[in-house]
């Protein structure tokens, strides 16, 4: 009668031990799950600010060019253009600092993920 008991205890504790497992299992999947799903908000997320940041390049490079225009425009007519050329070299240096952040700062493509 002892055996029987005996196995009937070894029994439930690898059924135990089995169940725990499986809780174990389904815990990590939905974990991988949750970070995949964190991974892919945080890649939109740079992909969004790096759009966002090559945008004001963009259009900083295009006021840059404008004030650049200005200051020419002034020197060909004979006016005191240091001001608006002062501005054009400072607004350029500044449009470069931040193309030069962004090309730095941009993260190279990552491999597609494997689902």
């Amino acid at each position: 009668f002892s055996i029987i008991t005996n196995q009937q205890t070894i029994i439930a504790g690898q059924n135990q031990i089995l169940a725990e497992q499986a809780k174990l299992e389904e815990d990590i999947n939905n974990l991988e799950d949750n970070m995949t799903t964190q991974f892919d908000a945080l890649t939109a997320q740079v992909a969004q600010t790096e759009t966002v940041m090559e945008s004001a390049v963009t259009l900083l490079k295009g006021i840059s060019d404008q004030a650049q225009a200005l200051a020419d425009a002034e020197a060909e007519i004979g006016n005191d253009n240091s001001l608006a050329q002062q501005f054009a070299d400072n607004l350029a240096a500044k449009t470069s600092e931040l193309a030069a952040a962004v090309a730095t700062f941009t993260p190279a493509t990552p491999p597609p993920s494997d689902g």
